[in-house]
């Protein structure tokens, strides 16, 4: 259609995939602050072609994001959810939420 070949379309895309996952670090992003509202989510990634086959190994992640106009927002793999209290998906909040925000 365009004069390209798909195999140079997905090697493309993937070359840019991972240019933005090596962009992202969120090490030292802390979020919110005196009257920030911050929204906190967890989601679970993986997937099943049209639910069908073999259950896929997922990854538990949690995110947050300010409602502010600079829309500061950190996500973080949580690698056991049954883990010690440490790496729960509440210790996350306290490493990169700062205090006194209205969470939702």
């Amino acid at each position: 259609m365009c004069g390209i070949q798909s195999e140079s379309v997905t090697f493309w895309t993937f070359h840019l995939r991972e240019l933005l996952a090596d962009s992202l670090d969120f090490s030292d992003v802390k979020i919110g602050g005196d009257q920030v509202v911050v929204e906190i989510d967890e989601t679970k990634l993986g997937k099943r072609k049209y639910n069908r086959g073999r259950v896929v190994d997922c990854v538990w992640v949690v995110g947050g994001i300010e409602r502010t106009p600079e829309k500061k927002c950190f996500l973080v793999e949580v690698p056991d959810r049954s883990a010690e209290p440490s790496k729960t998906p509440i210790s996350f909040l306290f490493y990169y939420v700062l205090l006194f925000n209205r969470l939702f």
